[in-house]
C-alpha cells in the first residue's frame, strides 16, 4: 500500500490504512510505501520504503496533486 499526504491507497483494511498514514506523519514524509504481513486489521508492519512503486494511476494522480499544491506534513510535536 502507498501513503500520499494524508491519503492511503491499497487493498488493506482501513485500520491498516490509518496506521500507515500515522506512520508517515510520525516520520514527517509525504510519500511512503508500507507492507504488512496480511491485509486485514491484524496485519503487522513488515517494511516501509521512501520510494514506493507508482504503478497505480490513482497514486500517480495523488502524487501529482501533492506536488502541484505543495502541501507538507507537519513535523510531529515531541512531548518533553
Amino acid at each position: 500500500m502507498v501513503v500520499v499526504g494524508d491519503r492511503w491507497f491499497g487493498r488493506v483494511d482501513p485500520v491498516l490504512g490509518e496506521r500507515a498514514v500515522r506512520l508517515a506523519r510520525a516520520v514527517a514524509v509525504e510519500l511512503l510505501g508500507v507492507h504488512f504481513t496480511r491485509a486485514d486489521a491484524a496485519g503487522l508492519l513488515i517494511t516501509a520504503e521512501l520510494m514506493p512503486e507508482l504503478s497505480d494511476p490513482a497514486v500517480v494522480d495523488a502524487v501529482a496533486d501533492l506536488l502541484l499544491t505543495g502541501r507538507r506534513v507537519r513535523t510531529p510535536e515531541v512531548a518533553a
